[in-house]
Parts: structure tokens; sequence; C-alpha cells
């Protein structure tokens, strides 16, 4: 847990960034099937912004998990606050993840299209 705790924010922001990169490159590759095929990619442009807004969305909430998970009044709260905390950190580390793998696939679905 201390990994997470010490790194959770650094990993995001590095997998923002390889997403937007990643998103870079598919977005150029449909821009070459659009000027082929007049071809629609309307819904998979909103879906990576939609990507992006939830990955800044993910940080701000390690953020403010991290911050009750260090709160102490937050812990005399409840026996639970730290045992919660934690588990939403890995929660959101997983989405983060799941969230890199999502626009990975994307990325090689786009690369290998065929006309």
């Amino acid at each position: 847990m201390k990994f997470l705790d010490a790194n959770l924010i650094n990993l995001q922001i590095t997998l923002l960034a390889i997403n937007t990169a990643s998103a870079g490159i598919v977005l150029s590759r449909m821009r070459e099937i659009i000027e082929k095929n007049g071809a629609n990619f309307d819904l998979t442009i909103n879906a990576f912004r939609r990507s992006a807004i939830e990955q800044v969305l993910l940080i701000a909430a390690a953020i403010a998990t991290l911050t009750t998970l260090h709160s102490l009044t937050l812990q005399n709260f409840s026996l639970h606050t730290k045992t919660v905390s934690e588990c939403l950190l890995i929660t959101i580390f997983l989405s983060s993840i799941y969230n890199l793998y999502d626009n990975a696939r994307a990325i090689f679905i786009i690369v290998n299209f065929r006309n």
C-alpha cells in the first residue's frame, strides 16, 4: 500500500500522458481513413475525449482519497476510514489501468484497419 500511497498520482499522470499520445496516433490514422473513405468516427473521437476526462477525474479522486487517508480527523471519525480509503485507491489504480487497456485495444483495431 505504501507504493500506491507514494506513487499513485505520478502513475496516473504517466498513464494520462501515454493515453494522450496513443490517442494522437489513433486520431491521425482515423484522419487518413476519413480522407480515403469518408468514414464517420464521431463516436470514437468522443470516446477518446471521455477517456481523457475520466482519467482527470480519477486523478482528482485519488487526490481526495489520499487526503482522506492521511486526515487524522477523518481517521478518528470511523474505524474503517483507512480500510475504505485504501480500497478506493486500489480501485482507482485498477480503473486507470483498465482505461489504458481500453485505449490500447482501440489503437490495435485502428492501426490494423484494412480498406
